[in-house]
C-alpha cells in the first residue's frame, strides 16, 4: 500500500485540507500544535475507524477529533495504491465511526462488495492492536515515565497471539503461579540476596576505611596553599618594580626614537652615510673648481685677440682654445653645484649630530662624540631587553605560583569531601551491620518454606517449558530480525537483542547483555523501533506492504545515532515511510546524506 494523497474534510483541527505523499520517505514537518499527530491519527482512523473506547478516564479519538466550530462536517478521504491500482477510502463519521467508502479511481465499474476484506488484504492483515504496535509508533511511543519494559511486553505480547493464539495451558501455569505466589507472600525471597550484599558492602565500607590514600592531609595542603600564595605576591611586587624600570628605560630610548639595537644600527648608518656624502662632495667640488679653472685660463690665454674674425673661426689653434675655455667653465659650474650638495649634507649631518649631543658643529671631533654616544645606546638598549627577559622570568614564576595555589585548592576541596565521605562511611557500616543481623534471623525462617514452593515450581516450569516451544519460531525470527534491525539502527553499535520468554528485553554489548532499563533513553527508542520492524516483518511480509508512520520518533536520538538511523531506514524498508518531526534535524540528516526524500509543511 501507498499513501497518494488525503483529504480532510473536517478532523481535529483541520477543514478542507489536502496532503500530497509521494512514495519512499516522506518528512511531514510542522511546529508544535501544527497538526502533525492529528494527521497521524486522521491515516489510522481512514484505515480503521475512529475510536470510540475511552482510555484511562481519557476521551475517546472519536470526541477528541471531532471539530468543535463545524461539527457536522467531520471525515475525509485518502487515495492509496493498491499494486498498480489507485483507490479512494472515504468515511463519514457523523454517519458512524466506521463508516467506509471505497472506490476504484481507474475503473469505477468494481464494486467492492467486502469491505473489510478488503481493508484486511490492503494492510496485509494487520489488526488494529498490531498496527499500533508495528509500523504506526504515535507521539513519543517510548515515553521515558513509563516501564519501557512493560510496553514492550505487551508489544511483545500482541505479536505472540496475532501469530499464534493462547493456548488453554497459560491458564493452568497461571494457576500454579498464582498458588505458589500465595506461598512466596510468607517468604521473604530477597533476604539472601540482602544478606550477601550487606556482607558485601560490610568488606567494602572496612577496606575503604583502611585505604592510606584516604588520610587526613587538610593541614599540609592549607600550609602549601598559604606558601604559594606568599611567593606569589612578593613575586608580583618584584614584577611591579621591574615594569616601572622598563617604563623608565624606554621613555628614555623613545625620546631619540631608539626602540632596540636595530634603530641604532640604522641611526650609525645614516649618519655615516651624511659624514661620507658631504667629504666626498667637497673633495668633487674642490677637483673640479681647480681642473676647470685651469681649463678656463688655459683656454682665454691660447685664444688669439681676433680669433672673432671668419676667416679665423675655423682655424684649429681657436677650436682647441674654445673649447678648453668651455670645459673650464662645465667643470667650474660642477664645482658650484658639489658645494651646494656638500653644505646639503653638512646641515642634515649637523641637523642629527644636534639631537644626540649637546655641542654644536660636524667635524671629527663631533662624530667622535657620536660613536660614543652609539655605545651609550646600545648600552642602555642591552640594559631593556635584560629587564625585558628579568619580567618575562617573573610573569612564568608568578603564573606557576597561580597555578599551584589552584592546584591545592582543589586538594583542600577534594580533602573535605573525603572527610565527609569517610564520616558518611562509619554511619553507613553501623547500620550494615545491625541489617545483618536482623537478615541472619529472617533467613533461618524462610528454608521451611522452600520445599513447598519448589514443587508447585516445578509444575509452573514444566507447562511453560510446553507453551515456550509453541511460541520459540515466533521469538526466534523477532530476536533474529530485530537484532539486525538494531545494527543497522545503530550504526553497528549493537548488533543483537534477546527478548526473553517473559518479554523481559535485553540488549548484546561487549559487556554481556544488558536489560532494557539499564540503557539510555535513546538506545530504549532504537530497540523499540527495531522490534517494530521485525514485527511488521513477521505479520506483513519481507516485502513492507504497509506505510511506516514515525511521530516524533527521533527526539531522544543524537545527530550520529538519527543519521545513521535514517540512512538505514531508506535502504532497508521497501515501503512508504511518513516521518512526523517539530524540528529540521531529520531533513538536514536526509540532505548531508544524500537520501532522497520528499519535504512537506504544515
Amino acid at each position: 500500500m501507498i499513501i497518494a494523497s488525503i483529504h480532510i474534510s473536517g478532523f481535529g483541527k483541520f477543514h478542507n485540507a489536502d496532503l500530497q505523499l509521494k512514495n519512499g520517505i516522506n518528512v511531514i514537518t510542522g511546529a508544535n500544535e501544527a497538526g502533525k499527530s492529528t494527521v497521524h491519527v486522521f491515516l489510522r482512523s481512514m484505515l480503521y475507524g475512529a475510536d470510540q473506547r475511552r482510555r484511562l478516564g481519557k476521551r475517546s479519538v472519536y470526541e477528541r477529533m471531532r471539530p468543535w466550530n463545524d461539527p457536522g462536517n467531520y471525515g475525509g478521504s485518502m487515495d492509496v495504491y493498491k499494486g498498480s491500482t489507485l483507490y479512494r477510502i472515504s468515511r463519514d463519521f457523523n454517519r458512524a465511526p466506521d463508516d467506509l467508502n471505497i472506490v476504484n479511481l481507474f475503473d469505477s465499474s468494481e464494486q467492492i462488495t467486502d469491505k473489510k476484506a478488503f481493508m484486511n488484504e490492503l494492510l496485509s492483515g494487520l489488526s488494529e492492536t498490531a498496527y499500533l504496535n508495528t509500523v504506526s509508533a504515535g507521539q513519543l511511543a517510548s515515553e521515558t515515565d513509563r516501564s519501557m519494559s512493560s510496553e514492550l511486553r505487551k508489544y511483545a505480547e500482541n505479536i505472540s497471539a496475532a501469530a499464534n493464539p493462547e493456548l488453554d495451558a497459560k491458564k493452568a501455569i497461571d494457576l500454579l503461579k498464582e498458588k505458589k505466589r500465595e506461598m512466596e507472600l510468607r517468604l521473604n525471597t530477597d533476604a539472601v540476596r540482602e544478606y550477601n550484599t550487606m556482607l558485601s558492602r560490610e568488606k567494602t565500607l572496612v577496606d575503604a576505611l583502611k585505604d592510606p590514600s584516604r588520610e587526613n592531609r587538610i593541614i599540609e595542603y592549607s600550609d602549601a596553599r598559604e606558601n604559594a600564595y606568599t611567593s606569589a605576591g612578593e613575586t608580583a611586587v618584584l614584577l611591579a618594580d621591574n615594569e616601572l624600570v622598563i617604563n623608565d628605560q624606554e621613555i628614555a630610548l623613545e625620546k631619540f626614537g631608539i626602540r632596540n639595537e636595530k634603530d641604532v644600527d640604522e641611526l650609525q648608518d645614516r649618519v655615516q652615510l651624511l659624514f661620507r656624502r658631504k667629504k666626498g662632495f667637497g673633495t668633487a667640488a674642490a677637483v673640479c673648481g681647480i681642473a676647470g679653472a685651469l681649463l678656463l685660463i688655459a683656454g682665454i690665454l691660447t685664444t688669439p685677440s681676433d680669433f672673432y674674425l671668419t676667416e679665423n673661426l675655423l682655424k684649429t689653434e681657436v677650436i682647441v682654445s674654445m673649447l678648453l675655455a668651455a670645459a673650464g667653465f662645465m667643470l667650474v659650474v660642477m664645482a658650484i653645484v658639489m658645494l651646494v650638495k656638500r653644505n646639503a649634507a653638512g646641515k642634515r649631518l649637523t641637523a642629527v649630530l644636534s639631537d644626540h649631543l649637546d655641542t654644536d658643529g660636524d667635524g671629527a671631533d663631533r662624530m667622535e662624540q657620536f660613536l660614543e654616544r652609539l655605545q651609550e645606546y646600545r648600552e642602555e638598549v642591552a640594559a631593556l631587553n635584560a629587564s625585558r627577559k628579568e619580567r618575562d622570568k617573573l610573569m612564568g614564576s608568578l603564573k606557576g605560583y597561580n597555578q599551584l595555589q589552584n592546584e591545592y585548592i582543589r586538594e583542600l576541596e577534594n580533602q573535605r569531601k573525603m572527610k565527609n565521605e569517610v564520616e558518611c562511611d562509619i554511619t553507613e557500616l553501623n547500620s550494615v551491620r545491625r541489617k545483618l543481623g536482623g537478615l541472619e534471623h529472617v533467613i533461618g525462617e524462610n528454608r521451611e518454606l522452600r520445599d513447598n514452593i519448589e514443587a508447585l515450581a516445578l509444575a509452573a516450569e514444566t507447562l511453560e517449558r510446553l507453551s515456550g516451544e509453541i511460541k520459540k519460531s515466533v521469538g526466534t525470527y523477532i530476536n533474529r530480525e530485530a537484532g539486525r534491525m538494531l545494527a543497522g539502527l545503530s550504526g553497528g553499535a549493537y548488533d543483537s537483542l534477546d527478548a526473553g520468554s517473559d518479554y523481559s528485553i535485553s540488549v548484546n554489548a561487549d559487556s554481556g547483555l544488558i536489560p532494557l532499563e539499564y540503557m539510555s533513553r535513546g538506545t530504549a527508542d532504537q530497540v523499540y523501533l527495531a522490534l517494530r520492524l521485525a514485527a511488521t516483518r513477521f505479520m506483513a511480509g519481507e516485502d513492507d506492504p504497509v506505510p511506516l508512520m514515525l511521530d516524533d520518533s527521533f527526539v531522544l536520538y543524537d545527530d550520529r545515532r538519527l543519521k545513521s538511523a535514517l540512512c538505514f531506514l531508506a535502504e532497508n524498508y521497501r515501503g512508504q515511510i511518513l516521518i512526523f518531526t517539530c524540528q529540521s534535524r531529520e531533513e538536514e540528516a536526509l540532505c548531508a546524506a544524500g537520501v532522497a526524500h520528499e519535504s512537506i509543511s504544515l
